[in-house]
């Protein structure tokens, strides 16, 4: 998974212009954001699937949040080898 998108090096611009950049690139950058998850959204909810349920625990460990964050990186393509498909 790659999202094609380097912020602007805003020290390039006049102080007074650069939120007006990075105002633009924010948009831009949203609307990349967008057409990739519309693209992506079916491999997405297949992989949901992929992954068995850990259930919700109120007072979560650091190793259950961290096992969220793998299922929710494979999830989302951004690491196949994921070890949430452990």
């Amino acid at each position: 998974m790659y999202l094609d998108f380097n912020k602007f090096n805003y020290r390039l611009v006049p102080d007074n212009e650069q939120a007006a950049y990075i105002q633009r690139d924010k948009l831009a950058y949203e609307e990349i954001l967008k057409k990739w998850l519309d693209n992506n959204i079916k491999e997405i909810v297949e992989r949901k699937w992929e992954i068995e349920e850990i259930l919700f625990f109120e007072d979560s460990s650091d190793f259950i949040k961290l096992l969220k964050e793998a299922e929710a990186l494979y999830e989302f393509g951004f690491y196949p080898k994921s070890p949430a498909k452990l």
